[in-house]
């Protein structure tokens, strides 16, 4: 009964403030709704005689409210997200974090999720966001892309600087909404917050955007703080984009063990004609054969971050954004289990092809390890190709392919995975 009354409440308190802002003239919706079907063979390289196949699904739907010339809001509503054939949760709103269903339990998926609850105060020196949702862009936007409770500032100087702060944990309370009156009372011996932090500075030079960053999880409850510095440049060259990050990763892990890490990514992107766009990009990350130091590679991503599974299919989206093919493959060989890593070293080409209302992309994609004394992997190469067809404005399909090969050593075997996807969509 609780958990129907909460998700009721929770839908009139939606609904009330759409019929507020709509008499009002101040309220825009937008979102999409998505199923898409998957077929694996081999999933995740190793041989298996059974294959993976489901469908999910998402309706999103995106309340854009502006309450003057100075303030504006959004609430951003995922209904019954789900993977078909596992029985849903109808609660609590808004409900518990996505369970595991690889080893045949069952996922208990919300009917309802709030996950972005903001409020933007504009003014000619700054924006200060507050609330539940996103702080982007810091960078490339795939190292450091942070998601929770907290405020992101951003001054309007002759360089753009840009703070933000989510809180994570209070006092070493694990759940303080449920801990009762005085959770926060008490700010003593074992009793230590977890906050993400992060500081960004940026500015035009000759046209090209270049900046830096950086951004640390101070995770006090365990106290570790792993933290990443990267400086970054983007622009034009003639017919071609580019762009190149360098970043620094440092801080502790765990307890003895360092957060170390260095990669290089450039990327580069042209139009060679009205319809057809060719792209790819270059990857470097150093190798680490010390287990008292856990590599990193990305310090926390949350939000749109394609597999290379995925990368080549027209029609992907994620978070309302239309991906074509092109993808960024930062963890394409793996760390060790024991915090050592080979490293890796690649590159992939992709084009993307507009005939009409179809759009065709395909991808090639090949990775080396930097160290090959430090895994058995000896290269990975790929290649995926899709093809998407406009029904009508924003309503599309799209039919995906993908063959993802590594090669080992004799002591090795790893199985190439192949697989296809198709997808229906709507955005409005």
């Amino acid at each position: 009964m609780k958990k129907l009354l909460g998700i009721t409440l929770s839908l009139c308190l939606i609904l009330g403030l759409v019929s507020m802002a709509g008499a009002e003239d101040r309220l825009t919706i937008n979102g999409d709704f998505r199923v898409v079907g998957y077929y694996k063979q081999n999933a995740g390289n190793v041989e298996s005689d059974n294959d993976v196949s489901y469908f999910d699904q998402r309706f999103r739907t995106a309340f854009n409210f502006k309450f003057s010339d100075m303030v504006s809001g959004i609430i951003r509503a995922d209904w019954a997200e789900s993977i078909w054939g596992i029985r849903d949760n109808l609660g609590p709103f808004p409900g518990p974090e996505l369970g595991t269903w690889a080893d045949g339990t069952d996922t208990i998926l919300p009917v309802l999720q709030i996950e972005q609850a903001q409020a933007t105060l504009s003014k000619p020196m700054f924006d200060l966001t507050m609330g539940l949702g996103w702080v982007v862009p810091y960078g490339f936007n795939d190292v450091w892309r942070p998601y929770g409770h907290g405020f992101d500032l951003r001054l309007k100087l002759p360089v753009m600087v840009q703070l933000s702060a989510i809180k994570w944990d209070e006092n070493g309370t694990a759940s303080p909404q449920s801990a009762g009156p005085g959770a926060f009372a008490v700010d003593g011996e074992g009793a230590e917050d977890w906050n993400d932090l992060s500081l960004q500075v940026a500015g035009k030079v000759a046209g090209w955007q270049i900046g830096g960053f950086y951004a640390t999880r101070m995770n006090g409850i365990d106290e570790v703080n792993p933290s990443v510095i990267e400086v970054y440049g983007k622009g034009q060259l003639g017919p071609v984009s580019l762009g190149a990050g360098l970043d620094y990763f440092l801080g502790e892990h765990a307890d003895g063990v360092d957060a170390v890490g260095m990669a290089l990514y450039v990327e580069a992107r042209a139009a060679l004609t009205a319809a057809a766009t060719v792209g790819g990009h270059v990857y470097y990350n150093a190798a680490n054969d010390d287990d008292t130091k856990q590599s990193y590679r990305q310090l926390y991503v949350n939000g749109p971050a394609p597999s290379h599974f995925a990368s080549g299919m027209p029609g992907l989206t994620w978070d309302g954004v239309g991906y074509e093919a092109g993808f960024a493959g930062r963890t394409a060989i793996g760390v060790n289990g024991d915090g050592t890593d080979p490293g890796q070293m690649g590159l992939d080409v992709y084009v993307n092809y507009k005939i009409g209302d179809f759009t065709l992309g395909a991808q090639v994609y090949y990775f080396l390890p930097v160290d090959g004394d430090l895994t058995d992997l000896t290269s990975l190469m790929g290649i995926d190709a899709g093809v998407q067809y406009s029904l009508a404005p924003g309503v599309w399909v799209a039919l995906g392919a993908i063959y993802d090969a590594p090669s080992g050593e004799d002591s090795y075997d790893p199985t190439a995975t192949t697989g296809v996807q198709g997808a229906f969509y709507i955005m409005y």
